[in-house]
């Protein structure tokens, strides 16, 4: 019999209105999305800064229900080291709502763009193409309005007058 019959495809489903926090852990970056009186910030250890509402917008229409395709090998199974993920992606539910507060790891597969991912609370895995990946995944640039800085104009001679 196939092992994955019986095994939910849904990876987490978070209706977005409920959602208060989403947290990025990365080897090298930190960052959170937070909800603040209606308005998203973007949170780091040396500050926060508005979000750009589109991309957040984006997000947690993903997150609404994020779905496998596919389920690891058995034998994958067994080699995977969740102690070491290669992102961590942890989403924060207000109180009172419908769905739970849900923590997922992210383990890169191999050196392909795709990754194994788990809910930390169950005991199974799954598997997320990179199409489905890059989605979810984001860095913190992702949702900051990049500066443009404006051309500096030639500086004019005030002598001579």
């Amino acid at each position: 019999t196939d092992s994955s019959f019986w095994k939910d495809p849904i990876v987490a489903a978070i209706p977005p209105d409920e959602i208060i926090s989403i947290t990025y852990t990365y080897a090298g970056e930190k960052f959170s999305l937070k909800l603040v009186d209606s308005v998203w910030f973007v949170e780091t250890e040396i500050g926060a800064e508005v979000a750009r509402i589109d991309a957040v917008t984006e997000l947690l229409n993903e997150i609404r229900q994020i779905v496998t395709r596919d389920f690891p090998e058995e034998e994958d199974i067994a080699e995977l080291d969740w102690s070491m993920p290669h992102a961590m992606l942890a989403i924060e539910v207000g109180e009172g709502s419908s769905a739970r507060s849900v923590l997922l790891s992210f383990l890169q597969k191999g050196t392909n763009p795709e990754f194994y991912v788990k809910d930390m609370s169950k005991s199974w895995s799954y598997f997320l193409n990179e199409e489905d990946v890059s989605a979810i995944l984001k860095t913190k640039q992702d949702f900051v309005d990049i500066p443009v800085t404006a051309p500096t104009p030639y500086p004019t001679s005030t002598s001579g007058n």
